[in-house]
């Protein structure tokens, strides 16, 4: 019988199943650059809010402080001054 030869497949050449390897490489690593730049902005934006929060603490602080100040000197006005009580040895 008669050996027939197939004819030679066309595989892809090594340089371009490298360059297709790269490539997927660089759409995972843009993928996980876009990921961080995400978690980057929440991150930021997080930490805004809490510094906000603990201006607000800080000020909220501070005006209580300022209003038992207040009250304290209030009290301590509306008091009558109190003298002892006259006696024989205490003119």
């Amino acid at each position: 019988m008669w050996e027939v030869e197939e004819p030679p497949r066309a595989q892809p050449a090594p340089k371009d199943d490298q360059i297709r390897d790269l490539e997927s490489r660089i759409e995972e690593l843009r993928g996980q650059v876009a990921s961080a730049e995400e978690l980057r902005k929440q991150l930021e934006e997080e930490r805004r809010e809490q510094q906000q929060r603990e201006e607000e603490r800080r000020k909220a602080a501070e005006a209580a402080k300022a209003a038992a100040e207040a009250a304290k000197a209030a009290a301590a006005a509306a008091e009558p001054e109190s003298k002892p009580p006259e006696t024989p040895e205490n003119p």
